[in-house]
């Protein structure tokens, strides 16, 4: 189990998100590397499906692969058929289809439990002549916590696919979580931990 934490893009959008990301390759393709691989996002808003699979294009690049949008090439307006969409995919030219699938959506609550905090007293002395007075001061004391803090959790369900023949590569279960955050900033915390899945067992080139 890897908890992956998002910190690239946290610098472009508001709040970070983490990522419990559990990944498995089948044995038959321990040795396979991909070189070129369609991206997908299912299950998302448009909008998010756009910007992620965007975000997910640059990151495969970043690992020395070439990335194509699904939605470039099978647009949301179209029906196609599996089998129109498997022939639109081979004649890309790419060996493998990554699909991060949202798979559920929930909202966790932690209470806080209030913890009182004394104040602090000081004391300063001034003298005059061969008189000394010592002054106090003493600090309000105050309260912390005594509230719930709620917490977003997004389930994704990532496949990575031989274009060849349809057989899953790997397939990697995550769920994502942050106080406060959007649903995009989860989706994109998924997805990074998908590709460094995939990178962590050579299936993408390691970035040095």
């Amino acid at each position: 189990m890897k908890k992956l934490l998002l910190i690239g893009l946290c610098a472009v959008l508001a709040g970070c998100a983490e990522t419990d990301m559990t990944g498995f390759v089948d044995p038959q393709y321990k040795n396979y590397h991909a070189s070129h691989v369609v991206v997908r996002v299912k299950g998302a808003k448009l909008d998010n499906t756009f910007n992620a699979e965007q975000e997910f294009a640059k990151q495969l690049a970043a690992h020395h692969v070439r990335a194509t949008k699904f939605t470039d090439i099978i647009p949301p307006t179209r029906n196609y058929s599996p089998s129109q969409e498997a022939s639109i995919l081979k004649k890309t030219g790419a060996d493998s289809l990554l699909t991060v699938e949202v798979t559920g959506k929930d909202t966790t609550e932690s209470y806080i439990p209030p913890t009182f905090h004394p104040g602090q007293t000081t004391t300063q002395v001034n003298q005059i002549g061969n008189m000394a007075y010592a002054t106090t001061y003493t600090s309000p004391g105050y309260t912390t916590g005594g509230y719930a803090v709620s917490s977003s959790v997004l389930n994704t369900l990532s496949t990575l696919v031989d274009l060849k023949n349809g057989r899953e590569i790997w397939r990697g279960e995550g769920s994502s979580s942050g106080d406060e955050i959007s649903s995009i900033n989860l989706l994109l915390s998924a997805g990074e931990a998908a590709i460094n899945d995939l990178s962590a067992k050579s299936i993408l080139p390691n970035v040095k």
